[in-house]
């Protein structure tokens, strides 16, 4: 989560080295999204950050309206989240990538215990030889 309240640039630095420091398949990036009738809403509102008048629908995890950091313009925060938010996408992408290869591979070990050795033995033979004749 990016941008609770007590965000610095310091830690939007922290969180990025921590998400590019992940060895994962998968990274979900929200950003602080202070729901109306919660104690963070109110803190908000205490805060001068919502006003009297507020509109939910306009906020969300991944609004450009959302920025509730005192510490951060709300420019310079959205600048910040779009870098971490691109590198996010990228590990997603890779990670994506990834499982459909382990997917395959699975399916193709799932078919040649299935198959028996004799048959997985040629498949792979015919295999071999058409990425040979393609190269």
């Amino acid at each position: 989560m990016a941008g609770h309240l007590d965000e610095t640039e310091a830690t939007l630095a922290d969180t990025q080295r921590a998400i590019q420091a992940m060895k994962v398949d998968l990274i979900v990036l929200s950003i602080f999204t202070p729901y109306p009738g919660t104690e963070l809403f109110e803190e908000c509102q205490k805060r001068g950050m919502i006003g009297k008048v507020h509109d939910p629908s306009l906020y969300n995890h991944q609004s450009p309206e959302n920025c509730f950091t005192p510490h951060i313009t709300k420019d310079r925060f959205r600048e910040l989240v779009n870098v971490i938010a691109r590198e996010v996408d990228d590990i997603n992408e890779k990670g994506r990538r990834r499982q459909n290869q382990l997917a395959y591979i699975r399916a193709f070990f799932d078919e040649i215990k299935s198959a028996g050795i004799a048959s997985a033995v040629k498949r792979t033979a015919q295999f071999l030889l058409r990425k040979v004749v393609a190269s």
